[in-house]
């Protein structure tokens, strides 16, 4: 990509002064309209969700047409998938008009018009069978004399091709992300069949990993990887006997060695769901230590999952600061100081750092949300947004 960067700069500088061929009416493109295509399909590639990716498409044909306002809309079969808008909010209405007509044109290629009228110039793209979908970008601005170009019609096309292919993608993406929580969601759901403590954990757990992540300013596909892993680390406990599970006193020490095997049945259980294998990985090694003493392979540091590292913190600060029937939940900052002994033997020091940089104030709503939901909130918190810097959990 830098490569591309360093060579679309390199003709910016050498088309400051037109020849004669590119002078007059039909004068090439301007060069950050190249850079603005450029910077939405880095964007694309990074992955990120429909709002921020058409905002960035809308105010690149902006600026680089020199307009006074855009909009896209893209029209499944019975409603509107997106519609974005940016600039001038009477030069937005007048745009609704044109882009009206266009989207119920039926067209097997991309279409593009252009044109004036009572003082507006207008430029336009139509992109048909995007998927099931119809996308549509327009933009407008004052002619002063001069309607648009040929060329910043073919520029507009380009926004509006990449932008189809993109959001098809992003839709397709979020599709999988529905797809991925209904299997965590019914999962959790049977695990909470066998004992109400362990939806409220699993929840509780799923909550503080998406804290802990996003202090850690992770990327929104991470952070959603992490938050299922958190619904799932104790899905093998399903294999695990009613008299070790629910148990009101301590474990022995062959009933501990069971109670091990939990993290490999999840993996195995989740083996099947090949989109589910990060969460999958995760949830096999939550209990591995960061100095290589946990189990079940003796992993240690960067071998770990990063998410298995975070649920690992989240899940011992639950397991510490929760009521169970052999004793009572300990202080917060008992949770805590046992957290920063650990950091750097049985925890990543990163990730502890992180964790205990949140103020109680933060987790003490959390540490209070027992299971008093079912399948349908448990979906939501696995599909609501990730956006950085937003509080991950509202009580």
């Amino acid at each position: 990509m830098k490569a591309v960067h360093a060579l679309v700069n390199g003709a910016a500088r050498k088309s400051c002064h037109p020849t004669p061929e590119a002078s007059g009416p039909e004068r090439g493109p301007r060069p950050f309209g190249i850079q603005g295509l450029l910077r939405i399909a880095e964007l694309s590639s990074k992955g990120t969700d429909t709002r921020a990716f058409t905002s960035a498409v809308l105010d690149s044909a902006l600026r680089s047409l020199h307009a006074e306002a855009a909009l896209m809309i893209a029209r499944g079969p019975g409603a509107d998938l997106v519609r974005r808008q940016t600039g001038a909010a009477p030069v937005v209405r007048r745009l609704l008009s044109h882009v009206h007509g266009m989207v119920s044109a039926s067209a097997d290629d991309p279409l593009t018009w252009m044109g004036e009228e009572r003082g507006l110039a207008v430029l336009g793209a139509v992109i048909p069978e995007m998927g099931q979908a119809q996308l549509v970008l327009c933009v407008g601005r004052d002619p002063q004399g001069n309607g648009f170009l040929r060329r910043e019609k073919e520029l507009l096309l380009g926004y509006a091709q990449t932008s189809a292919l993109v959001i098809e993608r992003i839709r397709l993406q979020e599709t999988l992300e529905r797809q991925r929580a209904d299997v965590a969601t019914a999962f959790a759901t049977a695990l909470a069949s066998r004992d109400n403590y362990l939806q409220g954990h699993s929840t509780r757990v799923a909550i503080y990993v998406e804290e802990v992540a996003r202090v850690m300013g992770l990327p929104a596909a991470e952070v959603r990887v992490a938050r299922r892993a958190g619904i799932l680390h104790d899905l093998g406990k399903l294999s695990t006997p009613d008299c070790i599970l629910l148990k009101p006193s301590a474990l022995t020490e062959a009933e501990y060695a069971d109670i091990k095997l939990h993290p490999t049945i999840a993996a195995a259980l989740l083996e099947p769901y090949g989109s589910l294998a990060p969460e999958a990985e995760a949830v096999k090694r939550h209990h591995e230590w960061y100095d290589g003493q946990g189990y079940p392979d003796g992993l240690a540091g960067a071998e770990i999952a990063p998410a298995a590292r975070i649920v690992s913190v989240a899940d011992a600060f639950d397991a510490m600061t929760s009521d169970r029937p052999y004793r009572r939940p300990l202080p917060f900052e008992v949770a805590r100081e046992e957290i920063r002994q650990g950091a750097g033997s049985q925890f990543d020091p990163t990730v502890a750092e992180a964790w205990l940089s949140i103020p109680d104030d933060r987790l003490a709503p959390i540490s209070r949300h027992a299971a008093d939901t079912g399948r349908e909130s448990m979906f939501r918190l696995l599909t609501s947004e990730v956006t950085a810097g937003v509080p991950a959990w509202q009580p």
